[in-house]
């Protein structure tokens, strides 16, 4: 189904679409993935620089690597961690899944085991959306 004023969800994504399109940027399904992915990977990293007991084997020169995986985030990625939640019938273990894959693609197979969802949803959730709300009012503020 295309996306029309008649089947939006609401208003905003209906006949305002066209004053707040810059918005998706931010709040869409796409977004959400992205900052998720995001948060994970800089909470992961956070929690070896403690360091953690069970972090100790992350090796620090990788972070940056493990960095360019929201870095580059892109609609395929997006569309790839849609395809796992098809699967896994759960967000948070669709981007696992994928943090685990795109660590392998990026040979950190050692921090794969290391890899789980470490954040408790709640968290995770309300971490994102102050994240998201960060990030626009920054943009707006800033530009």
């Amino acid at each position: 189904m295309d996306l029309n004023t008649l089947n939006a969800i609401s208003p905003v994504d209906g006949r305002y679409r066209k004053q707040c399109e810059e918005l998706s940027a931010y709040f869409s399904e796409e977004a959400l993935i992205r900052y998720r992915l995001e948060v994970e990977v800089e909470y992961f990293i956070a929690l070896c620089e403690l360091p953690l007991p069970e972090l100790k084997k992350a090796d620090a020169s990788k972070f940056e690597q493990l960095k360019q995986i929201y870095v580059s985030f892109n609609t395929a990625y997006a569309q790839e961690i849609k395809s796992i939640e098809k699967i896994t019938n759960h967000d948070v273990k669709a981007v696992e899944y994928f943090l685990k894959k795109s660590w392998m693609r990026r040979g950190l197979n050692q921090l794969r085991s290391l890899c789980t969802s470490v954040l408790p949803l709640r968290t995770l959730i309300t971490l994102l959306s102050r994240w998201l709300l960060k990030m626009q009012l920054k943009k707006r503020i800033c530009h």
